[in-house]
């Protein structure tokens, strides 16, 4: 079995599907099998502790960093973002009429840390698709970003308080859009912790799970291990956005702004079976595990979660 799973992924890269591929499997608390292949950079084959650009997957990192809160009674997922980010107190939703006439409405209902958490809020992704919104919309979230690597980059804050000033694609609680509302969540995380999000999953999640190359940055003794990010092609991309993790960062993203190993990742995923990091402590507990899992979206929702574009 083993070796017709090497030939499967090795086809990967052989076939030019994937550039790099790397893949841990734990059974029963055991590492059972191990798998790289491919090239972090044009020439140079793929190491065993590569750095990746984990994107989205940051997004379960900051979603256990509020639930660890959740956790502590230190925040409630009934609880309105308001009450830290006072830009969402007077948000408004865009509505589009059959006729295409644009106008911006009061929400229903404010939006909820638990909105944040499931896809709900409304709060569309950085690259929203502009050719389903009206003119202009998707162009506001663009530019979020524009800061980001200029000589005066937003912080986590003021990121989220911005995000809250700008219109929601639907009400919270209706719709599912895949979006950048952990953002929002990270700076909730250091309202509540009273330290940047940055150094909060260092100390509460990456230290006690032993995931030991997973921040916000490479410093340049790890450098050589980055691997790079590639495009759609296969070649490798150098644009601003890839190029932020040279240096520690303003900007603290929990949507799409981490690096990590295919080991330190495979360490926080058995964390997810149990609550208990690699060296024993606690960090869920079984109960907040349950709550995680439990579903939270209606079976419209559900089906909106199958549109989500890949990039």
């Amino acid at each position: 079995m083993r070796e017709g799973l090497d030939s499967l992924l090795q086809s990967y890269v052989d076939s030019g599907l994937l550039p790099v591929v790397s893949v841990r499997i734990w059974r029963k608390g055991v590492a059972c099998y191990a798998f790289d292949a491919g090239f972090m950079h044009p020439g140079q084959p793929v190491r065993t502790d590569a750095i990746y650009r984990i994107c989205s997957l940051s997004k379960l990192i900051t979603a256990v960093a509020m639930m660890q809160l959740v956790e502590k009674g230190k925040l409630s997922l009934k609880d309105p973002v308001y009450r830290y980010l006072p830009s969402f107190a007077r948000r408004r939703i865009l509505q589009q009429d059959p006729s295409g006439k644009v106008r911006l409405a009061k929400e229903k209902r404010p939006c909820l840390v638990e909105h944040l958490l499931t896809m709900t809020s409304g709060i569309p992704n950085y690259d929203l698709n502009t050719e389903a919104t009206p003119d202009g919309f998707g162009y506001l979230y663009k530019q979020l970003r524009y800061r980001e690597n200029t000589s005066h980059p937003m912080t986590t804050y003021e990121m989220a308080w911005r995000i809250g000033l700008l219109p929601g694609y639907c009400h919270p609680g209706e719709h599912f859009v895949y979006g950048i509302g952990l953002t929002v969540g990270a700076a909730i995380v250091e309202l509540i912790a009273g330290q940047r999000f940055g150094e909060y999953v260092r100390t509460h999640i990456f230290e006690p799970m032993g995931m030991r190359d997973t921040d916000f940055w490479v410093p340049p003794s790890k450098r050589e291990r980055l691997c790079d990010f590639f495009g759609a092609e296969g070649e490798p991309l150098n644009r601003p956005t890839e190029m932020r993790h040279f240096s520690k960062p303003t900007l603290e993203d929990g949507s799409d702004g981490l690096v990590s190993t295919a080991d330190d990742m495979m360490r926080f995923g058995r964390m997810l079976q149990n609550g208990i990091g690699i060296d024993g402590r606690q960090v869920l507990s079984s109960r907040t595990l349950q709550v995680m899992a439990r579903n939270r979206m209606n079976i419209l929702q559900r089906r909106e979660i199958g549109r989500i574009p890949i990039l």
